[in-house]
């Protein structure tokens, strides 16, 4: 890699670190960003940021390794998949739902001060 690659690959976080502070909400309480690839590390750091011991995590179906970042940091994975999700007799074009009930029922069981963030899984 010549230096003008690494020079233009920095400038480059830059300008997309600048344009993130620029244009976050006024209401967004975090100060510094971490730029990562989609994936195993992102969901890691996310976990390792927002998530504390007993925080639930509310998802229509956690990945493997979503669920062991959230775990691993003392938080609580809950799928919410929908019931046709759960049938696999039924043919419904598309069983990837969260149950909205279940996921009422989990905010009010827990309370949204135990609720850092919900997650939607789409593959």
């Amino acid at each position: 890699m010549g230096c003008h690659d690494v020079r233009r690959r920095i400038l480059c976080r830059f300008k997309i670190l600048e344009a993130v502070f620029k244009n976050r909400p006024k209401h967004y309480r975090y100060q510094t960003y971490s730029a990562t690839h989609q994936g195993r590390a992102a969901e890691a750091i996310l976990a390792q940021t927002l998530v504390k011991k007993g925080d639930v995590i509310p998802n229509n179906s956690h990945f493997d390794t979503t669920r062991a970042n959230i775990e691993y940091v003392g938080g609580i994975a809950d799928n919410l998949l929908c019931k046709e999700g759960l049938d696999t007799s039924d043919e419904s074009p598309f069983k990837g739902n969260m149950d909205i009930e279940l996921l009422k029922q989990c905010i009010v069981e827990h309370g949204r001060g135990q609720i850092p963030f919900a997650m939607s899984t789409v593959s």
